[in-house]
């Protein structure tokens, strides 16, 4: 357990700081990870009891694969998920969901309040580890107070709608990069029937026409592009 997340959230930090603080602690900055944070904060007395059962049902329900970090201080507890590298990043992120879930069920169980949950996009640049945890950051700090874990990913819509600035990016980050980065490996045009898809209001049938695809190819590739 580290009882300190500074290099973590220092924006000014190189990559060659990074790496020389994960290796201290163990980080291995060759998988990709998701961070998990709950809020203390109404833990009153039952924090450092809190925090252990934490750990250990955060382990119990691990998703398959994936290998835990703990790092902790008096007001936050944040568990970074790791996974293989190059790993399906929406899967990864609904299995963390899963865990999150099942975590916080077994904690009203055992009669311990409810915590919030904000959980970040699946990362694997090193220089991404302060990106992580402040993505999970914003989730905890726009979720309302409960159980029910909030992921940052669900919450770009809101903020495409709000306009904020880099809502743009990050939706092309996260979803979008996937789908091109496939197309360029196996020769497809996933991002092409995408763009069609979304210019014709969702309509599979009128896409597949704009494309001169049969309809079930049409179907196939959307399946894909899920």
């Amino acid at each position: 357990t580290i009882r300190s997340n500074r290099c973590w959230g220092k924006k000014d930090a190189t990559e060659e700081e990074l790496r020389n603080f994960c290796a201290f602690y163990g980080f291995d900055v060759k998988s990709a990870w998701i961070c998990l944070t709950f809020s203390l904060a109404g833990c009153g007395s039952k924090k450092a009891e809190v925090r252990k059962l934490l750990q250990e049902l955060l382990r119990t329900y691990l998703p398959e694969g994936a290998r835990p970090f703990f790092c902790t201080n008096e007001q936050l507890a944040c568990c970074y998920d790791l996974f293989p590298a190059r790993c399906h990043r929406l899967q990864a992120l609904h299995a963390v969901i899963a865990q999150a879930e099942q975590t916080s069920a077994e904690l009203a169980r055992q009669g311990f309040p409810s915590l919030p949950i904000g959980i970040s996009a699946c990362h694997e640049d090193v220089r991404d580890l302060g990106r992580a945890l402040t993505e999970s950051l914003t989730a905890l700090s726009s979720g309302e107070a409960g159980p029910k874990p909030h992921s940052f990913l669900h919450e770009l819509p809101r903020r495409l709608l709000s306009l904020e600035p880099k809502a743009s990016s990050e939706l092309c980050s996260h979803f979008l990069a996937p789908i091109a980065d496939f197309d360029r490996t196996n020769h497809t045009e996933l991002l092409r029937t995408l763009q069609m898809y979304l210019s014709c209001n969702c309509n599979a049938s009128l896409a597949a026409k704009e494309l001169y695809l049969h309809r079930n190819t049409m179907t196939n590739r959307l399946e894909k592009i899920k």
